[in-house]
């Protein structure tokens, strides 16, 4: 069998051993029967084992290969490869986000640069497999698109009604400076409450970097740019003004006033509730009121008198003198005056105001006044020694008239003073106390 194919039969004639005369010895035919029921079969089994034992070698190695390989595979997925201005910046799911993110931003621009502002660089997409954790969200994506960009980012921006007016570096800076101009028209007042008329409100918005404000600065642009209104319920104390009272005065001349009281202010205690905008009062209620001090009306007096006419109380036209004889009209000896004994020499006054009338000579009375106080009321002087005033003069109470002295019919140096009212000769001691 030595130099035989395993699979070349023995006992073909092919077969470079084939003895026919011992094809068929016992021996031959012993080996034949091996060979073709023993061997064979054994052999075939043999070689299907081989087989198998190959096979489950390559699918060891396929099934590790396969598991090797799965997580990566399990961990890749498609993605929007985002480049700007030809710069990779990251991965986003799809395209659609990428773009979406960019147009907000730069609507965000066409707001806060009046439509001056653009991205500047062009942004581009194309599709790639990313690990899935490398797949940025829209706010990432932002963050990275901006970053990008040349002095554009994400501020805190303070609107008004809507419309943008400040930008911070941060929403905590924004909301800081709102609170700043609360407390600034609290005036030191906790217990206040500022409100805005305009709603405001913070929003984050891309923008230009150098909009950003200081605190402070931000505080002093949103001041002027929106109204406050604060209620508040206020203590002090007020004057209460004095009331001016005026009353004529015949003894005055019409064109002279006097101040016989000064007036003085009153004070009350008051509390009131009142509504300022922009820190001016706009409206005040008053919810209590005290009197503390009661004012004082200030008077004045107005003179009445006109020149030339009395005041109707008479003063008497000697400054030292001696009643010698009194007014009798019953008697036979019939005096329509008073007779004041004085030294020749002495100054004769006019009683009230008035207009001289008679300036003149008389036999009976010598030297003698009549004066015409236009109410009513005449006075006459008689027996001087000289005048000092003529006919149409205009005289004040108190003024000379004449020089005392002891002319026309007179027993010695006096003054005979008559007083005339309505005509008739009155008592000069119904008007003057003797």
């Amino acid at each position: 069998m030595r130099g035989m194919n395993r699979n070349q039969n023995p006992l073909s004639p092919s077969c470079p051993d084939f003895d026919p005369n011992a094809a068929f010895s016992p021996f031959a035919r012993l080996r034949a029967f091996y060979f073709d029921h023993l061997y064979r079969p054994l052999d075939w089994v043999r070689a299907r084992m081989d087989a198998i034992r190959a096979s489950r070698i390559q699918s060891a190695a396929l099934c590790f290969g396969v598991l090797a390989v799965l997580p990566f595979a399990y961990a890749m997925c498609p993605a929007a490869l985002v480049s700007v201005g030809g710069q990779p910046i990251g991965a986003a799911a799809d395209a659609a986000t990428a773009q979406a993110v960019a147009a907000a931003i730069q609507s965000d621009l066409d707001i806060t640069t009046g439509g001056t502002g653009t991205l500047g660089a062009d942004l581009d997409c194309r599709t790639g497999f990313v690990l899935k954790s490398d797949v940025l969200d829209a706010d990432d994506l932002r963050q990275a698109i901006l970053d990008a960009l040349n002095g554009v980012s994400d501020l805190a921006a303070i609107l008004v009604s809507g419309e943008p007016v400040v930008y911070c570096d941060s929403t905590a800076d924004a909301e800081t400076a709102i609170d700043a101009v609360r407390v600034a028209y609290q005036e030191g007042n906790e217990d206040t409450s500022p409100v805005f008329l305009e709603p405001i409100t913070v929003r984050t918005m891309a923008a230009p970097s150098d909009y950003a404000a200081q605190r402070g600065v931000a505080a002093s642009e949103l001041t002027s740019a929106v109204d406050v209104r604060v209620y508040e319920t206020v203590s002090y104390t007020e004057a209460i003004p004095y009331e001016t009272v005026t009353r004529e005065n015949v003894e005055m001349p019409v064109d002279e006033t006097a101040v016989v009281q000064e007036g003085r202010s009153g004070e009350a205690a008051v509390n009131a509730q009142v509504v300022k905008i922009n820190g001016k009062v706009r409206e005040r209620t008053i919810v209590s009121r005290a009197v503390l001090a009661e004012p004082q009306k200030r008077i004045v007096e107005i003179g009445t008198k006109k020149p030339g006419v009395g005041s109707g109380t008479l003063a008497c036209p000697l400054a030292d003198y001696t009643l010698t004889s009194g007014f009798q009209t019953e008697t036979r000896a019939r005096h329509a005056g008073v007779d004041l004994g004085v030294p020749t020499g002495s100054t004769v006054m006019a009683a009230d105001d008035g207009r001289v009338i008679v300036a003149e000579w008389s036999d009976s009375y010598g030297y003698y006044v009549v004066l015409d106080h236009g109410n009513g009321m005449q006075t006459l002087y008689a027996h001087n020694s000289g005048l000092t005033v003529q006919a149409g003069d205009t005289v004040q109470k108190g003024d000379q008239i004449a020089i005392s002295g002891s002319t026309g019919n007179s027993s010695g140096p006096h003054v005979h003073f008559e007083v005339h009212k309505d005509g008739v000769a009155v008592d000069p001691a119904a008007y003057v106390a003797f």
